[in-house]
C-alpha cells in the first residue's frame, strides 16, 4: 500500500450551506511524524493560497503523531 496524505476543507458559505472540498491528495513517503505531517499540511495549504490564520480547527483521530501535528498547526 502506498502512503498518501489528503487535505480537506469544510466551511459554511454566506447562505449557511455546508461546503466540503478535497484540496489535495499527495504521495507522502516520509515518516509519519507529527513534525513532518505539520510541514506537509503547511506546504499543502500554502500551495493552495490558504492562509494558516484561517485554520480554525482540525478533526483527527487520536494517534499521537496526528494530535501533535494538530497542536503544531
Amino acid at each position: 500500500m502506498e502512503p498518501y496524505m489528503s487535505l480537506r476543507v469544510h466551511h459554511i458559505d454566506t447562505d449557511f450551506n455546508m461546503k466540503s472540498k478535497c484540496l489535495q491528495t499527495a504521495y507522502f513517503p516520509e515518516d509519519h511524524t507529527g513534525i513532518l505531517i505539520t510541514q506537509g499540511l503547511r506546504e499543502a495549504m500554502a500551495a493552495r493560497g490558504f492562509p494558516e490564520n484561517k485554520l480554525v480547527c482540525m478533526t483527527t483521530d487520536n494517534a499521537g503523531n496526528i494530535t501533535l501535528a494538530a497542536e503544531l498547526s
